[in-house]
């Protein structure tokens, strides 16, 4: 086996994270209302209610003509947007101080998201809103 099989590809290989990375592939958006809003509106949905985590970095948004929850969160450049349906979200936690809000999803591939949140009646109104997607799932499974 000739050497440069292997170190000609290993070395694009260098050269391409080297790239990316000189071009800004570690740059995360801020999220901000109005950023969620123009993304969701990107996206054909219209959100009735916002929450922008401290940090910037996640948002939760209620979908006004789908009757849904909404899941942000900075990826590079832009928004990454989930709708999860009630049978994708295995549990809720809320710890920490400030209160962390941390959603587990079903789906293995999906990692968890958290959201930090200083304003209790926020962090009450999503708390309500998961679990009741909770109880959904919980309902379709038993056929109730």
């Amino acid at each position: 086996m000739d050497p440069t099989e292997f170190i000609l590809p290993l070395i694009g290989i260098a050269l391409i994270v080297l790239l990316v990375w000189l071009s800004g592939g570690q740059r995360t958006v801020t999220l901000t209302r109005e950023g969620v809003r123009e993304a969701l509106a990107a996206e054909g949905y219209e959100a009735a209610t916002v929450t922008v985590a401290d940090d910037g970095h996640t948002a939760l948004a209620w979908l006004e003509g789908r009757n849904a929850l909404a899941i942000l969160r900075s990826m590079g450049d832009h928004p990454a947007i989930l709708v999860p349906g009630p049978d994708d979200i295995r549990g809720i936690v809320i710890n920490g101080d400030p209160p962390r809000l941390q959603v587990r999803f079903r789906s293995y591939g999906q990692p968890p998201f958290a959201i930090a949140l200083n304003d209790p009646e926020s962090l009450d109104r999503w708390r309500k809103v998961l679990m009741l997607y909770g109880e959904l799932a919980t309902r379709r499974h038993t056929g109730s």
